[in-house]
């Protein structure tokens, strides 16, 4: 896959047929400014299935909101690896402080980046619940993010066979419009030839 930054925002299409059997696909599309715009793109080397452009489509998706939710997350400045064993271990902690009022606490854990971490120590509940629901917030937003996105794909501009038919179509009444316009030449010509 290639991520594309470009100031030709012409060039996107969804799909692109390069007529050697080829096709890029593309998706993502977002403009950062009014002459700048970004997306993925994808080049096949045969004529993908509809099935294979949904599945690598939202992976591509699904991958996005998983790296947001494992690296995107700060509480009071801090950066907070959300990875699947931290958040089970945020969520057990939480629980057994919330059962045990607090007997538990401190806890500690570490935050920030692994060579440059953060230890932070929580000694009530209310702070540890201000954390665990901060971040629960943060997960819920980026799923909520990502399902927004994938909800407003277009799936028909990925339908490669009829895209394909539709093109073959255009092309049919672009030559029998080329045809028609050469007979009314035709025709002109030789009725001018008459007059003379």
């Amino acid at each position: 896959m290639i991520i594309n930054i470009t100031q030709n925002k012409s060039l996107y299409s969804p799909i692109t047929d390069n007529q050697d059997g080829t096709y890029y696909v593309r998706w993502g599309y977002k403009e950062i400014d009014e002459n700048t715009a970004f997306w993925v793109e994808d080049l096949y080397y045969s004529k993908p299935k509809f099935e294979m452009l949904q599945d690598t489509i939202l992976d591509w998706y699904n991958k996005k909101v998983d790296e947001k939710i494992l690296s995107g997350f700060k509480w009071k400045d801090m950066e907070v690896w959300l990875s699947t064993e931290n958040q089970f271990n945020y969520k057990a902690a939480f629980d057994l402080a919330i059962q045990m009022q607090g007997q538990n606490l401190p806890i500690k854990f570490k935050f920030g980046k692994p060579k440059d971490p953060t230890y932070y120590t929580f000694t009530t509940i209310e702070d540890l619940q201000d954390f665990y629901l901060s971040a629960m917030t943060y997960i819920n937003q980026c799923l909520d993010e990502g399902w927004q996105e994938k909800d407003s794909i277009d799936w028909d501009k990925y339908n490669i066979d009829k895209i394909l038919k539709e093109q073959e179509s255009d092309k049919k009444l672009k030559e029998s419009e080329i045809t028609e316009n050469e007979i009314s030449d035709a025709s002109v010509d030789t009725s001018t030839e008459m007059e003379n």
